[in-house]
């Protein structure tokens, strides 16, 4: 099982922005691979950050709702060394003005679309924040996954 976290309620810019054109209350995810209490290893690709990386985060309940889901944290860890370095997917963010990939954005990743690839799901670039939360939410009520906080 991963962890699939989503931070909400941030009052950054860029993270209204997101919650503004793409709705829901979540700006940003990560996939976690390891966790000790509330401080999580995870993966994701991020604006701030320059894309995708690896990344220490204490998960703190008032800024991040967890699920524990399907999914292979040998395969997180393998995505991160295929993927580190590579830069954020500005499209894929708006992806629903473009909900495909464009060449030459083949390895560009936004977070919800990183989350999706670990988590198995068909086509990374279609999956936003508010569709991947409300899959999470899915799997909890099949008795699947289940919601840590």
């Amino acid at each position: 099982m991963i962890r699939i976290c989503f931070r909400y309620g941030d009052s950054r810019w860029f993270a209204r922005l997101v919650c503004l054109f793409r709705g829901g209350d979540s700006a940003h995810c990560e996939a976690a691979h390891r966790w000790v209490g509330d401080v999580y290893d995870c993966v994701s690709s991020s604006w701030m950050d320059g894309g995708v990386r690896g990344k220490l985060i204490t998960m703190h309940h008032t800024t991040w709702r967890v699920y524990e889901v399907p999914g292979s944290p040998d395969d997180v860890r393998r995505w991160l060394v295929d993927h580190a370095g590579e830069k954020y997917d500005w499209l894929g963010l708006f992806g629903f003005v473009l909900p495909f990939r464009i060449p030459g954005f083949l390895r560009r990743w936004f977070c919800a679309e990183s989350s999706a690839d670990h988590m198995w799901l068909p086509r990374p670039v279609i999956w936003d924040l508010v569709l991947l939360e409300s899959v999470c939410q899915h799997l909890c009520k099949q008795g699947i996954a289940r919601r840590i906080q």
